[in-house]
């Protein structure tokens, strides 16, 4: 991708891309502009115009990887609601070895390897991925921390 490019099928990108994979209705960014700037792709409301000389304006949604685009976990947190494939519920043990331990979790082969959004008690919580052999996260150890803390004080999410 050209640095800092406006490309006109930046939304035709976006949007195939969170269809295809997370069965999102193109008609969910119909209030949204995107920016790309340096591998990233960012979504802006529609009252902001998007400026190549900031680096980080709005949310960021997608990161070019080698070979393929990886959606982050606060893009997947923003269009949570939205999500109507290949998303992850976990329950509190799978949450536990999964996020807060960095297992793996076997199994899953109904869902095809790629990006998945991880989600608990109906709520997305961020990005995880289907491998051959499982389900591995993609949430950064600090927020993982984050997510403990929160959960661990919480009597309905004790065992």
């Amino acid at each position: 991708m050209l640095e800092g490019s406006l490309l006109p099928d930046l939304r035709q990108t976006i949007e195939s891309y969170f269809n295809d994979r997370f069965g999102v209705d193109p008609s969910f960014w119909e209030p949204y502009r995107f920016k790309e700037k340096s591998g990233s792709y960012w979504v802006l409301a529609d009252t902001i115009e998007p400026d190549n000389d900031v680096i980080a304006q709005g949310l960021r949604l997608l990161r070019e990887r080698r070979v393929r685009m990886k959606p982050t976990s606060h893009g997947l947190r923003f269009i949570g609601p939205a999500l109507e494939e290949n998303i992850i519920e976990l329950d509190r043990d799978e949450l536990s070895s999964l996020v807060f331990e960095r297992e793996e979790l076997a199994g899953y082969n109904a869902i095809t390897e790629g990006y998945v959004a991880l989600a608990f008690d109906g709520f997305v919580l961020g990005c995880g991925r289907k491998r051959r052999t499982g389900i591995e996260t993609q949430i950064s150890k600090g927020r993982a921390s984050e997510l403990e803390a929160m959960l661990g004080d919480d009597p309905i999410y004790q065992d």
